[in-house]
């Protein structure tokens, strides 16, 4: 996928479209999760980390959206 195209549907998705979110979710959720439970080694952990990432993800306003969405989803994730 490409990167602008992944930011246009995180812009699109705060915005309320559906299905910019669930290719969001398709596109990332899973590696999200795995590093989670790499970190955590807890099941509902991983799943909160996962969960609050993609939530930090709709209210943050990164200064440059031209970077790689899952380096920053993933940045999110550990520092959580």
């Amino acid at each position: 996928m490409n990167p602008g195209s992944e930011w246009d549907d995180v812009e699109a998705a705060r915005r309320g479209d559906e299905a910019a979110w669930k290719r969001l979710m398709q596109n990332h959720h899973s590696r999200l999760y795995a590093m989670a439970l790499l970190l955590t080694r807890l099941v509902a952990a991983a799943e909160d980390v996962a969960q609050e990432s993609f939530v930090r993800l709709m209210h943050s306003k990164p200064k440059q959206q031209a970077g790689n969405l899952r380096a920053y989803l993933s940045t999110i994730a550990y520092h959580l």
